[in-house]
């Protein structure tokens, strides 16, 4: 392989979608196949429980391999996908989704055939959602994504949430909201119009709004004026950071990210700053 192939190679952005035929996966698919991803490759991950051990592995499940589905989703050409592959195993769907280290995406629906009603997310995102790997977008909702809410905290996470978006070929097309929820004198101002121009750099119209502290409450719970932005501006998006700048180092979700990700009416982008992770070793 040449130098300019290996560039080419480094450079690719992989979107993974988990399939499992549910409606939450139909969702999911609407949601991907909604959007443009020019420069993009597709990997559409089929896993089915394994039933009983096999020869390919000490452990009785199958590795990844490609194949052919009998009836593969419908991928409209307008999509943009460079590379297409569908990939299937028997194993179990969560180990097999939270190991995707070369996905720069991993798209899921919220409930799968599985359902965890009181929780409005299936056993697998639930799963996921506990140290999530790869950056993980539960779908809710189907439509070209126009109105976007992103969460600043000042947190590394937050600012790799903002970085991936905009790698997004379809950014420029939104609506953005920075929403930043003031605490204390952090300069957390500062690091929500950094995101905003970071956005706007990409061609996104961005507006940024502050949620101050109550004088008469001791703390501020950010989950409240997340969800009530998010309805205001009818966002179809939300975009945080998994951990805010509390919580332990290289523990599951933060407990708004979490409640977000459970309780939201719309789409939901978790992102986790692995280099953080890695230096707290």
């Amino acid at each position: 392989m040449s130098e300019n192939e290996l560039i080419g190679v480094v450079m690719s952005e992989k979107l993974t979608f988990g399939e499992d035929h549910s409606e939450g996966a139909t969702v999911a698919w609407d949601w991907i196949t909604s959007q443009s991803w020019p420069g993009w490759n597709l990997d559409i991950i089929s896993i089915e429980q394994a039933t009983e051990r096999t020869e390919s592995s000490p452990l009785g499940y199958d590795t990844l391999h490609e194949w052919t589905p009998e009836n593969p989703r419908k991928l409209p050409t307008d999509c943009g996908f460079d590379q297409v592959r569908h990939l299937t195993a028997h194993h179990d769907p969560r180990i097999i989704l939270s190991s995707c280290p070369d996905s720069t995406l991993l798209v899921v629906g919220a409930r799968g055939k599985g359902l965890m009603k009181a929780l409005h997310i299936g056993s697998t995102v639930e799963s996921l959602l506990q140290c999530p790997n790869t950056p993980l977008l539960i779908a809710r909702q189907s439509a070209r994504i126009q109105r976007v809410l992103v969460c600043v905290d000042g947190s590394s996470h937050a600012d790799a949430a903002v970085n991936l978006l905009t790698r997004f070929p379809w950014i420029s097309d939104t609506d953005i909201t920075v929403l930043a929820v003031v605490e204390s004198e952090n300069l957390i101002r500062d690091r929500a119009q950094a995101a905003a121009n970071q956005l706007e750099a990409m061609g996104a119209n961005v507006d940024v709004q502050f949620v101050l502290p109550d004088p008469f409450l001791i703390t501020t719970n950010p989950r409240i004026p997340i969800m009530e932005v998010s309805e205001q501006i009818e966002a179809q998006l939300i975009v945080m950071g998994t951990k805010g700048l509390t919580g332990l180092p290289r523990m599951k979700v933060g407990s708004v990210a979490s409640a977000i990700a459970h309780h939201s009416k719309s789409s939901v982008l978790l992102v986790r700053d692995q280099s953080e992770d890695e230096e707290s070793n």
